[in-house]
């Protein structure tokens, strides 16, 4: 009796065996989602929804390579508020660049990014408000150092 369930017992750990799975390879690239809702949206300390709440969402599609694109929005009231333009209550940035790791807890990452707000009639009041920016970081540890320069006028501000 002893020898049956000693042989049952093996047997049943070969064939428990045959169908471990292989480790799931590291993915190519990878396409994540997000949806927030803040009770005010800042950019760079200033007001973008003049302290009312802001329901934002993205998408971003990340290679291992390292490139990566993606598209982020948000309502906002600035353009009509400050501007004093009539129309202007989206934002949707839309943004790519590259990002790679230089040594152990060493990564720079470089891009650009497009502040779009579709329709907005700021540039009948100063200046366009669509901005383009390029941008450069580096990252060592928990430690990020990033410039950004604005390519455009930057958010209405006329020669900035």
């Amino acid at each position: 009796m002893y020898s049956k369930s000693l042989t049952l017992v093996c047997a049943a750990m070969v064939c428990s065996g045959a169908f471990a799975q292989a480790p799931t390879p590291e993915p190519t690239s990878t396409l994540s989602f997000n949806v927030g809702a803040v009770s005010d949206y800042r950019f760079r300390s200033i007001a973008q929804s003049s302290f009312k709440p802001a329901v934002q969402m993205g998408a971003d599609f990340a290679h291992n390579s390292g490139v990566y694109v993606g598209i982020w929005g948000s309502n906002v009231t600035w353009i009509e508020d400050y501007v004093g333009a009539t129309d202007g209550s989206t934002e949707v940035d839309l943004y790519a660049g590259y990002k790679r790791e230089i040594a152990p807890n060493l990564s720079f990452d470089i891009g650009v990014i497009r502040y779009q707000y579709p329709g907005n009639t700021a540039d009948k009041v100063l200046v366009d408000a669509n901005t383009t920016e390029i941008y450069g970081a580096l990252t060592f540890g928990i430690v990020t150092a990033k410039y950004s320069q604005a390519t455009t006028n930057f958010i209405a501000n006329m020669d900035s």
